[in-house]
């Protein structure tokens, strides 16, 4: 009977470590296939941002002028009738100058949002890299792509 004891402790035991010694050998595997991005860094030398902000700032300039010009236009119209079609029209062709700048900052950043995805996509392939995350999910492990990613864009 105790032999029977000693050797199905003798099994459990060598099984315990076998188990463990596959799981660390398959544990690197598993962290060098995860990668991850500092994503702030990555948006922030993509250089359609700086062409986004510089063409954002253009159009609020425009629009702010607009308003200006609408209140001026507004002010100076003595007919209360008048006034209030005027303020009317104005007013809904500011909406749709806002309406527009809006739309096409959306295109521009799904246009950047596609090419970081795309560029991420073929570096991570190109590394083996089965998974990417933000920096801010990872706590420890995988591979930081975020100066591939930046290297990449400034070939283009």
């Amino acid at each position: 009977m105790k032999n029977k004891i000693k050797i199905a402790s003798t099994i459990a035991a060598f099984t315990i470590v076998a188990g463990l010694s596959v799981f660390a050998q398959q544990t690197p595997i598993i962290s060098s296939n995860i990668g991850f991005i500092d994503e702030a860094a990555v948006i922030k030398n993509h250089p359609q941002v700086k062409v986004l902000e510089e063409n954002q700032k253009k159009a609020t300039l425009e629009l702010q002028k607009f308003a200006v010009d609408a209140r001026y236009q507004i002010i100076s119209e003595k007919i209360d009738e008048n006034k209030k079609k005027l303020e009317e029209t104005l007013t809904n062709q500011l909406n749709d100058k806002k309406k527009t700048m809006d739309t096409e900052y959306s295109k521009q950043i799904l246009s950047i949002q596609k090419d970081i995805i795309s560029t991420v996509k073929t570096i991570a392939q190109r590394k083996n890299i089965a998974l990417v995350f933000k920096r801010d999910s990872i706590i420890y492990g995988g591979t930081d792509l975020t100066q591939d990613v930046i290297f990449s864009f400034n070939k283009k």
